[in-house]
């Protein structure tokens, strides 16, 4: 199936990131991932919105976004 769709996916190089970034090329869709990680289409900070436009505005349109940035960090009860 040919697409002229493109998505971005903030921490699309692992987890879950990575699993949508596999399943959305699978159906043809142009994906673009942005991290921290090597590996990333376009290393992005996404805490830095100076960073998250720059890179948006090389990517240029798009038509699905996937935020799945983040860590697993220290828990505790509320």
């Amino acid at each position: 199936m040919t697409s002229f769709r493109t998505a971005i996916i903030t921490g699309g190089v692992s987890g879950l990131g990575k699993a949508t970034a596999i399943r959305l090329e699978a159906d043809g869709i142009k994906v673009v991932t942005f991290d921290i990680a090597d590996g990333a289409d376009l290393v992005v900070d996404v805490t830095d919105a100076d960073a998250v436009q720059a890179a948006a505005d090389d990517v240029g349109p798009v038509d699905i976004l996937i935020n799945s940035a983040g860590i697993v960090g220290p828990t505790s009860p509320l």
